[in-house]
């Protein structure tokens, strides 16, 4: 015949079911952020140049779709300037003193700035 239920087993098929639960949910979590991590980059850039975009009065989201920042992101020029001299600064005299702006290429024409 069966055996009684002890308290002991079933305390340990209790522990077994949760420990298998939790495992098993752990990697089914971990393959999705992993399998998700390229859209969650795409969207980042999205939305970093669609604030750029914000910013510079360019885009409207009421009435603008995120087809349209590619697009309209063509137009701009990233360059690195020395906020205290005012200048651009070439590629490899950056460090350490400047920042990384987004300029409209049209309004570098505007700003005399040199490209």
């Amino acid at each position: 015949m069966s055996q009684p239920k002890t308290k002991s087993n079933s305390n340990m098929k209790t522990i077994s079911v949760a420990l298998t639960l939790c495992l098993v949910c752990s990697v089914l979590v971990s393959a999705v952020a992993v399998g998700l991590k390229p859209a969650q980059i795409v969207n980042s850039n999205l939305d970093r140049n669609k604030n750029i975009l914000v910013a510079a009065d360019m885009f409207d989201p009421a009435k603008d779709t995120n087809d349209d920042v590619a697009e309209r992101f063509k137009d701009f020029k990233v360059e690195i300037v020395d906020l205290k001299k005012a200048i651009i600064l070439a590629m490899k005299n950056w460090l350490g003193l400047a920042l990384l702006i987004v300029i409209p290429m049209r309004l570098t024409k505007r700003l005399k700035i040199k490209p």
